[in-house]
């Protein structure tokens, strides 16, 4: 297999948020006056993709610290 890592030192995921992330059009924060912007689509359509390609996706997170999202592929021969 092969893992693709991206990482970050934002703001972070909740963690009470992150069993649903992969929803589609869901977002931690959808108060009108949120300071990010987003549909809250990107990360269902990266699950999709990776499903269809019997990979694997996971995200570690942290409030305040960052977040580290893995993308686990197999490798077709």
């Amino acid at each position: 297999s092969i893992d693709f890592i991206i990482s970050d030192t934002g703001v972070g995921i909740g963690e009470k948020h992150l069993e649903r992330i992969f929803d589609a059009f869901y977002q931690a924060d959808s108060s009108p006056t949120r300071e990010f912007s987003g549909l809250g689509i990107g990360l269902s359509i990266i699950k999709y993709i990776v499903d269809i390609h019997s990979g694997r996706l996971w995200i570690k997170s942290e409030e305040g610290v960052g977040t580290e999202v893995v993308v686990r592929l197999p490798v077709i021969e």
